[in-house]
């Protein structure tokens, strides 16, 4: 802990010091170490230094006294001394009026004053200080180790950090929110906040990061709250002047570690919990819960009602392969809180949990299932903005009566996302009830012979394909799914009528399949829903 100039004037070494400077307020300025110089001062003066000096070589010239005492306030010192004797018989009055321009208390020292005494005398003091500072400060970090120890939340640590530094205190999270506070606060509070979190973030950004900011223009302080390398927010406190003492720098990084304790702890519980109602929803989709009494039972324990209607959604996260982004932990619980907080402002319940790349999310059913499916698209709508790059293909699974529900509904959206996949591409949403058929081709294309009834049909166009560069398979599935209207046809290709008749002539030649005749279209038809059905089973 620092000294003032006060208290130096106050030691009996200094009593027959006189002070000739008339600003009194300037003698609470801190004194951390004491220097004895002469000229030149260049660099070997350092801020809040108490500087001795007899002004040897300058004590006789008014103008190089002036010159001496402008130089030493630049240092940033925290007072001047000078020895009234041979070398300096009398302090002219324009070295006081120098001293009282830059803001430098100036102290007139007798002769027979030694230097070295004086020295000891202030070091010996700024040592017991620092004791006591040291003292002070492992006080502070054992009552901060206690409250951790004895459970401590956010609210309880500002109530006692506030009590010690007797200011306001609020603790927030990386992004501003405001966890715990120990007064009513301002209504501009907000807004200084964020302001705050700005300019740290600037700082951050220039590598001129530090744990503790001083923001004198918006009147805050701002200490990070971070554990290793993750930031998890910081302490604020609202402050009217712009330095801080030693021991409130202490106390403000004791505080720091302390909080940082409080975000882990509650980080591992709430990582505890997620692990627990990600284990038992996935218990539901897989059918692993003993009984509906059981998961009755424990599904309230973690604020679930499975004795309501619930439709599964089946989700599947991709990124290209060139994207910067890889699918984590984070962004995939970040793209489940986003689909619970839709549901929870229409008031719908969900359950939802995640494996690798995959999201599970049963969603309550009330009135209509397109109630429900709409908080999912306007999920999606939300993340698109946050995440353009990430694709999300959705599989909606049935809502029926009973307990069995749960795994039923999960295996139908499952399946409706892979074959939703496979057949229309990435990016749907499709119910199972849509993909009926495919399901039913699921199951027959697991048969040995289904490849070699695709391979018929199907495997002509490909190898066309693959020589001409003509895409003969898409031709030939929207000309299918458009009833056979040519027109409609070439317009959703983008083709010219008579390069699309072109095309679906070949297609007869190489599959030897008349498109005009019932029978022959529907068995090409059903080789081209089994060839694209493939990929289902590749994932």
């Amino acid at each position: 802990m620092a000294l003032s100039v006060r208290q130096v004037l106050d030691l009996e070494a200094f009593q027959t010091a006189s002070l000739l400077t008339s600003q009194h307020t300037l003698l609470g300025r801190e004194v951390r170490w004491v220097s004895v110089i002469e000229v030149p001062v260049e660099d070997f003066v350092r801020p809040h230094e108490l500087v001795l000096s007899t002004a040897v070589g300058i004590g006789h010239d008014p103008a190089l006294l002036a010159q001496f005492a402008r130089e030493i306030a630049e240092a940033r010192a925290a007072a001047l001394a000078i020895s009234i004797g041979p070398y300096t018989p009398a302090i002219p009055p324009t070295m006081i009026e120098a001293c009282e321009s830059v803001a430098l208390p100036l102290i007139a020292l007798p002769w027979e004053s030694r230097f070295s005494e004086l020295s000891e005398a202030i070091l010996q003091r700024l040592l017991h200080e620092q004791y006591n500072l040291l003292n002070r400060s492992f006080t502070v970090h054992q009552q901060f180790i206690q409250l951790i120890l004895a459970g401590a939340t956010l609210s309880k640590l500002t109530q006692v950090l506030a009590e010690m530094l007797q200011r306001i205190v609020l603790i927030v999270d990386e992004n501003g929110k405001i966890l715990a506070h120990t007064a009513p606060l301002e209504d501009d509070l907000a807004i200084r906040v964020q302001k705050a979190l700005s300019l740290v973030k600037e700082e951050a950004a220039r590598k001129l990061s530090s744990p503790i900011h001083l923001l004198p223009d918006i009147h805050l302080l701002l200490v990070k709250v971070q554990v290793a390398t993750r930031l998890c927010g910081y302490l604020i406190v609202p402050f009217t002047h712009s330095s801080l003492s030693q021991l409130e720098q202490l106390i403000l990084e004791h505080a720091s570690t302390a909080a940082a304790l409080c975000f882990l702890q509650q980080r591992i519980a709430d990582e505890a919990e997620m692990r627990i109602r990600d284990d038992f929803v996935w218990a539901l989709a897989s059918g692993n819960v003993p009984s509906l009494e059981h998961a009755i039972a424990r599904g309230q324990l973690l604020g679930y009602d499975v004795e309501r209607r619930y439709a599964c959604f089946f989700g599947q996260v991709e990124i290209p392969e060139n994207g910067e982004r890889l699918v984590t932990e984070q962004l995939v619980r970040h793209i489940l809180s986003v689909v619970a907080e839709q549901a929870r402002q229409k008031h719908l319940r969900a359950m939802t949990t995640w494996v690798s790349s995959t999201l599970i999310v049963f969603l309550e059913v009330r009135r209509s299932e397109k109630m429900t499916e709409e908080v999912i698209r306007q999920a999606m709508q939300w993340l698109s903005l946050t995440y353009p790059e990430t694709t999300i293909s959705w599989g909606i699974g049935a809502v029926r009566p009973g307990f069995e529900n749960f795994q039923q509904s999960y295996q139908e959206a499952r399946s409706a996302c892979q074959i939703g996949i496979s057949v229309y591409g990435p990016g749907q949403m499709i119910p199972a009830r849509e993909v009926a058929m495919y399901r039913t081709l699921l199951a027959v294309s697991r048969d040995p012979e289904s490849r070699a009834y695709w391979e018929r049909y199907i495997r002509p166009l490909l190898d066309y394909e693959q020589a001409k560069g003509v895409e003969m398979v898409r031709t030939l599935e929207v000309y299918l799914a458009n009833q056979g209207n040519v027109s409609e046809t070439a317009r959703h290709l983008h083709l010219h009528r008579q390069s699309l008749l072109y095309r679906l002539q070949r297609i007869e030649q190489l599959t030897s399949c008349h498109l005009a005749d019932a029978q022959e279209r529907f068995a090409l038809e059903l080789g081209l829903r089994l060839y694209l059905i493939q990929g289902v089973e590749k994932r």
